[in-house]
């Protein structure tokens, strides 16, 4: 069975924000400054379930807030319950490579572990 989509990307609007974030700071390129994109206009893809979780969110009407719950503390940093090597290659993959892809995170729930991870376009909850 295919993954079934969640939640459709927003990507920032990279424009406005460079714009802001030049007035702020006095910059003419802010762009330039290493961690600008994984700082200002940091981005997660398109979020799709695995069917195993669209069963879950069909039989407990909580468990979708749960997964944006889980969403929301990914954007804030919070990865849950991951290694101190994945953390760390997590804000690698965010400060110095500017992008999600390749980041993981694991929080618990009632139903089991869920696991978060982003792979080129794509981000996916999976139990």
């Amino acid at each position: 069975m295919d993954d079934i989509l969640l939640l459709k990307a927003e990507e920032p609007a990279i424009d406005a924000i460079t714009e802001a974030v030049a007035q702020g700071y006095g910059l003419d390129h802010p762009q330039r400054i290493h961690g600008f994109a994984g700082s200002f206009a940091f981005y997660v893809p398109d979020v799709y379930v695995t069917p195993a979780v669209q069963g879950l969110i069909r039989r407990d009407g909580r468990f979708r807030d749960t997964l944006l719950q889980c969403l929301a503390r990914f954007r804030s940093e919070d990865y849950g319950c991951i290694s101190d090597q994945d953390a760390e290659n997590n804000n690698e993959q965010r400060y110095l490579c500017g992008t999600s892809s390749g980041m993981v995170a694991a929080y618990p729930t009632a139903h089991g572990t869920l696991h978060f991870a982003v792979q080129d376009d794509k981000a996916l909850f999976s139990l």
